[in-house]
């Protein structure tokens, strides 16, 4: 009877292993090469990599699991969760970094423009006394061999396309025995190594090429934050702010799951050895029968506690999904952010700054107990601040673009509205066309070969279909639009005022009149965020001196003859 409850688990978890044991040789050949060789690439890749990998498994006849994933198999939940808290970001692009830093056999070296995994790995080791050191101290090899000798981890940061050749054996790990010591030369050094020894590298270049002679040696980790991850990461903090009460009963659910998890594991590992270590009669042995009855007992109520627990967990994450917006917009704004730094070398803002002004906004946004209000009440704030706080730093010529880049940025990712061939069209408009390949010009008075070739171009792109043919049919409206003083303003002629979405009218006015482009620009700012984004803010001193702090100095670039006095 002691059994009989454990026997349709058992059963299932027989099924379970039986295939895991089939698939064994697959995953563990895959993981492998995930941990080896996938670090240095985005998501996307990471994925192809997965799906070119399984594919060739099945046509070896090697067996795999089809949905292979680096967290079930050689990922511990305990361990993640303790991760997060420790600074970790929670989406999956960063729990399987995390996963290969630790299972790889090289010294990692972590792409983190954002600092993110710095800040990861500073309070993940803290409790080993973990010493920060950089290229640039006169004292790092004095600091690094210390460590090497009493086994403290090290974290080396800011390195650059080239690393010191001093640090060939550390990377190596050239490590040789003498007398029943452990050792490794450094110079004319030979030091002690200390098996507890840990080796960080982290470099804040955003797109390195690290030589063939340093990849080999170190495990390359892409720490990138991508879009789908910051919006994760942005959730998970909209969330906490919002509803603490939720990220706190989610966190447990990790938590109790694992434990619970474990708990039933050990169950069965003591009902087994008991069963395997009887003797005689199982019947008679009143000890195991006792520890049965326990067991069962506590079984029935963990296994309970899991199903609840999961329950909880699947609408927790739901009541979750209710704030994505936020954090969606967040992600948005962000890489915006981040981008403009091709504008000018100067733009450049840390992920920590956005962070926290983002939770700022969220303060400062109106409160209300209907979801939808209180998330569109987050999503103007932050989107106005941002814009705000932003055009502190950006010379007046560019605060317009910025606005343009934010509208264009909101319309593409949230509200698919433009398409990726419409985007290219405005920034090239299409490309070069050999004259002789040119449709015949219905107005080569007024349509000039520029013109024409533009508008070839666009009648490629869906939307803009039969616009060349149609053009004749229209001709004098096309010539009265043509010579307007302020063609962005007026409407289109015959069927394309109302075919046209306003950025495809954009393009047109792109190709057909040029100089309007930037008055067609500030109309659609205003008609698709509003009239606050045309509006250049005011420079604010007392305002900036608020947001600044001992570590936020305030710097003011001067152009020829301003004067930052009169502020």
């Amino acid at each position: 009877g002691g059994l009989a409850s454990e026997q349709i688990r058992w059963t299932q978890e027989l099924i379970q292993l039986n295939q895991d044991k089939i698939d064994l040789t697959g995953n563990i050949l895959i993981a492998a090469g995930y941990v080896a060789y996938a670090g240095a690439f985005t998501s996307n890749f990471r994925n192809d990599l997965i799906s070119d990998w399984t594919k060739a498994c099945k046509e070896c006849s090697i067996p795999v699991d089809l949905k292979f994933s680096l967290e079930r198999i050689i990922g511990d939940p305990t361990t993640i969760r303790s991760w997060q808290i420790q600074g970790l970001p929670a989406d999956s692009l960063s729990t399987e970094n995390g996963i290969i830093v630790v299972k790889g056999r090289r010294w990692p070296l972590m792409i983190d423009p954002q600092t993110q995994a710095n800040r990861w790995i500073r309070a993940k080791e803290k409790i080993n006394r973990i010493q920060v050191i950089k290229l640039t101290e006169s004292t790092y090899l004095r600091t690094l061999e210390n460590c090497i000798r009493v086994g403290n981890p090290v974290l080396l940061e800011n390195v650059e396309e080239r690393l010191d050749p001093a640090l060939e054996p550390i990377l190596s790990k050239l490590t040789f025995k003498s007398a029943g010591r452990t050792l490794i030369r450094l110079g004319d050094t030979d030091v002690d190594y200390s098996p507890d020894f840990k080796f960080y590298i982290t470099t804040k270049l955003p797109n390195p090429h690290y030589p063939p002679e340093i990849s080999v040696k170190v495990t390359i980790v892409n720490f990138t934050v991508t879009p789908k991850g910051l919006e994760d990461q942005l959730l998970v903090q909209v969330v906490a702010h919002e509803r603490p009460e939720l990220e706190e009963e989610k966190n447990k659910l990790v938590v109790q799951i694992a434990d619970g998890q474990k708990q039933l594991k050990d169950i069965e590992d003591k009902i087994l050895y008991m069963l395997a270590n009887s003797q005689g009669n199982i019947l008679d042995d009143e000890v195991l029968i006792a520890t049965l009855a326990a067991s069962k007992t506590t079984s029935k109520e963990i296994n309970f506690q899991l199903t609840q627990a999961s329950e909880t967990k699947t609408k927790i994450e739901s009541a979750c999904e209710g704030y994505r917006p936020v954090a969606k917009r967040g992600a948005v704004l962000y890489f915006v952010i981040a981008d403009f730094g091709s504008v000018d070398p100067m733009y450049q803002y840390s992920l920590q700054f956005f962070v926290n002004l983002f939770n700022v906004c969220m303060d400062k946004s109106l409160t209300s107990d209907v979801l939808d209000e209180r998330v569109a009440n987050m999503i103007q704030v932050a989107t106005e601040d941002v814009y705000t706080n932003v055009c502190r730093g950006l010379f007046e010529k560019d605060k317009k673009m910025f606005s343009f880049m934010i509208a264009i940025q909101i319309m593409r990712q949230e509200h698919k509205s433009i398409s990726d061939a419409e985007w290219g069209f405005f920034l090239n408009k299409g490309g070069f066309l050999d004259e002789a390949l040119l449709p015949p010009n219905p107005a080569d008075d007024w349509i000039k070969v520029d013109h024409l070739a533009g508008l070839a171009n666009l009648e490629k792109i869906t939307g803009f279909e039969g616009l060349l043919l149609a053009l004749p049919n229209d001709i004098d409206d096309w010539k009265k639009w043509f010579d307007s003083l302020n063609p962005q303003d007026d409407p289109f002629p015959g069927k394309w005022e109302r075919k046209l979405s306003q950025f495809q009218k954009l393009l047109v006015i792109r190709v057909l009149r040029d100089e309007k482009v930037v008055p067609a620009v500030t109309n659609f700012i205003l008609n698709n965020i509003g009239k606050h984004f045309i509006d250049v803010p005011p420079f604010d001193l007392a305002a900036s001196f608020k947001d600044s702090a001992p570590n936020v100095p305030i710097i003011f670039v001067l152009s020829t003859g301003a004067d930052p006095t009169m502020y």
